[in-house]
């Protein structure tokens, strides 16, 4: 029987062998009777082995040998491989999102914060949704898709940085900060995103709010930036003001091109349901590669095949603010709202505000 279900199988009256190929091992099973009488009946339970050669992928079975009168033989141990820590993510936009070791890390830690959920209750379009249905989509999936599109950007400027020198080269460091400085660049957002900073009475730029949440020693953001490294809050609140020591890296955070765009277009295009924001990211992450402007490393492209992509990236930012962002309903419906802020502030300051109206917004309307 062991002849025919695995040719490596050889036996004797009173031993009985196996071998693996695939390992090179060999595995004796001895009885335990004492005559070393004629070996009783064997069932032998063989596994498959299989290979596929495209995929590089082999499985390897074994062939065990049960007796009535042997123990079962067990396999040595073998330490199971290293895990790489990974954060997966579906995304309707970009696909298979992963943040896989050292961004795992920084990600995990950012995600747990409450000011990085609160971004769940806030709204990419405002009330673009009256208009168009779809786009019901929020800030926290944004800020993923802009970390995502900056996991990309790196692997390219890893990539083309060879010939750059080492103090301007991207280090763990530095990738770390832009990750998160990706991740965080929403944070000062309030309802109904940039309208909330028209009908503010003393209004602010999400830009300031951000940097003040993440400098605040009482944030929880600001805690888990300081758990990752020591002065990271800063530099990651400098990086989105432009100041950082790699200038390239803080202009894809908030630049010509750069990673807050490179998302949101591709997903506000996709949640209207329009097709004005679609353009081309690998080729437009492909094309990029370095120069030098005076002392100052940049970011530029490359060559006549990295113009088209780039174009077709300004195009589809005229075209998204035309179509969808100035909307004329869109528009009509954020003057209605601005027109109520404007009235609630004036009945506040006269001592007659609305009944019901919520602490947060009389103290706003102040």
């Amino acid at each position: 029987i062991g002849a025919l279900l695995c040719p490596s199988v050889s036996a004797t009256s009173t031993t009985t062998e196996v071998d693996v190929p695939a390992t090179g091992e060999r595995f004796v099973w001895r009885e335990e009777s004492p005559n070393h009488a004629a070996p009783a009946e064997r069932a032998l339970e063989v596994g498959r082995a299989r290979e596929n050669v495209h995929h590089r992928r082999r499985w390897y079975a074994t062939c065990l040998v049960r007796d009535r009168t042997t123990r079962h033989a067990a396999l040595p141990a073998r330490d199971p491989p290293a895990r790489v820590p990974a954060m997966l993510l579906r995304d309707p936009v970009h696909g298979l999102v992963a943040f896989e070791g050292r961004a795992e890390r920084v990600i995990d830690a950012l995600l747990a914060t409450r000011e990085v959920q609160r971004l769940r209750r806030v709204k990419q379009l405002g009330l673009t949704s009256l208009v168009f249905p779809g786009a019901e989509h929020t800030r926290f999936a944004h800020a993923l898709g802009a970390a995502h599109v900056m996991l990309r950007l790196q692997a390219r400027i890893v990539a083309a940085q060879h010939d750059l020198p080492k103090d301007v080269q991207l280090d763990d460091a530095a990738a770390d900060e832009a990750l998160a400085a990706a991740l965080l660049h929403d944070l000062g957002h309030g309802p109904f995103s940039h309208l909330y900073e028209e009908v503010s009475p003393h209004p602010r730029h999400h830009e300031a709010w951000t940097e003040d949440v993440l400098l605040d020693s009482g944030t929880d953001v600001n805690r888990a930036l300081e758990g990752l490294s020591a002065g990271m809050a800063e530099r990651v609140a400098g990086m989105l003001k432009g100041r950082h020591r790699l200038g390239y890296l803080s202009r894809a955070i908030s630049g010509t091109i750069d990673v807050d765009r490179a998302d949101y277009l591709l997903r506000d295009s996709y949640m209207t349901g329009v097709r004005y924001g679609l353009y081309d990211l690998d080729w437009v992450l492909r094309a990029l590669a370095f120069g030098k402007v005076g002392s100052e490393w940049v970011l530029a492209v490359e060559g006549r095949k990295g113009l088209p992509p780039i174009e077709g990236f300004f195009l589809a930012r005229q075209h998204m603010y035309a179509q969808v962002y100035h909307h004329k309903a869109t528009r009509a419906a954020e003057g209605l709202i601005r027109g109520v802020f404007v009235r609630l502030g004036e009945l506040v300051r006269e001592g007659r505000p609305p009944e019901g109206t919520p602490r947060a917004l009389l103290h706003a309307a102040k």
